[in-house]
């Protein structure tokens, strides 16, 4: 009997050994799951962070190129490496005689993936609500992932909701044939908005009016 008793005490160890065997493993994976969550959350926070500083930069240098007499339809956005950059470097914003600006790392991860992506300066429309009829300048990037769209407009208004807009990007955001003023019927969130990142229903983009008059 009392044989019986220790073979059965010995069942209710290993059974109890077993159980905290399990509930170790499975509160370490939660840990790592909450851990690698929590990683991926601070590296979007930190990549939308890097956008936002980059297009404040941006801003400052064409701000400075027009306060040392750069006229603003001269302003130039050829990048290094390219013939046309060591032309008139005083109006190209990428060169060091001139706004001094880096360009952009657009990394992949960045991006959707799909069409084209990437940054575009736009200096040939009008902003609806700017205060005269004369062209303004647009900085956007092309084909921002849903994820980072939504972490830009939560530190630019508190919001992740990505407005949906009826805006042509190619024809607004880029400069093409054919030229379309950025307007508050096509974008009613984006009246008096300097920076913002909106859809067309298929692409996001995250535009930024870094010049107007």
């Amino acid at each position: 009997m009392i044989s019986n008793c220790k073979g059965n005490a010995l069942v209710y160890v290993l059974v109890a050994v077993a159980l905290m065997a399990a509930l170790t493993y499975t509160i370490s994976g939660e840990n790592s799951g909450q851990q690698q969550n929590r990683i991926e959350t601070s590296r979007l926070q930190l990549t939308a962070t890097d956008f936002l500083k980059h297009v404040a930069t941006a801003e400052m240098a064409l701000y400075q190129m027009t306060q040392w007499g750069v006229d603003f339809d001269d302003i130039r956005f050829d990048l290094p490496g390219t013939t046309p950059y060591n032309s008139n470097t005083a109006e190209q914003i990428f060169h060091p005689g001139g706004g001094g600006l880096q360009p952009f790392d657009t990394k992949p991860e960045y991006f959707d993936g799909n069409g084209t992506t990437g940054w575009s300066f736009q200096g040939n429309v009008n902003i609806g609500w700017t205060p005269t009829a004369a062209t303004d300048l647009i900085y956007t990037f092309i084909n921002i992932d849903d994820q980072l769209c939504g972490e830009i407009n939560n530190q630019l208004v508190e919001d992740r909701t990505i407005p949906t807009t009826t805006i042509d990007f190619t024809n607004t955001f880029t400069e093409s044939t054919t030229d379309d003023p950025l307007i508050a019927t096509e974008c009613t969130a984006c009246e008096n908005v300097k920076s913002l990142c909106v859809s067309d229903g298929t692409t996001n983009a995250f535009y930024n009016i870094i010049g107007s008059r």
